[in-house]
């Protein structure tokens, strides 16, 4: 999260932290520990005190995801909706693609994210107009 939170500095839109945070996690897929946490659950018994301290590990993006979120639709960026709930997405859009690390190269793998990240500013991005004006 510290290595995402340097990049973050240098973008200035929501929309191009979100291309940016996909290229992030893209980028760290050959770093052995992105896929511990997954390999370790799969292949252990895992008691109820590890799973907890696993899934905290999982939830550390959580408070950075919903603030990006939060500040795109304070700046009319984004949506009024639930940054809880648009974070929720996030997090499952980038967690949930990075299996494709098993079946694709990085750069097919960098194409599909953003296409992720496209498909979900769709839905959650301000119609341009109400950017304008707002701005």
């Amino acid at each position: 999260m510290e290595a995402w939170m340097a990049k973050e500095a240098a973008h200035e839109t929501t929309q191009e932290k979100l291309f940016a945070l996909a290229d992030h996690y893209v980028d760290d897929m050959n770093n052995p520990l992105s896929h511990a946490v997954n390999e370790f659950m799969s292949s252990q018994v895992v008691t109820e005190d590890m799973l907890n301290d696993m899934l905290e590990v999982t939830r550390l993006p959580y408070k950075t995801y919903e603030q990006l979120i939060t500040r795109g639709m304070e700046r009319g960026e984004l949506k009024k909706e639930s940054p809880t709930d648009v974070m929720y997405v996030l997090n499952g859009l980038i967690n949930g693609m990075s299996m494709l690390y098993y079946e694709k190269d990085l750069e097919e793998i960098r194409r599909i994210y953003k296409k992720g990240i496209e498909i979900l500013l769709a839905g959650i991005e301000a119609p341009a107009e109400k950017m304008t004006e707002e701005n």
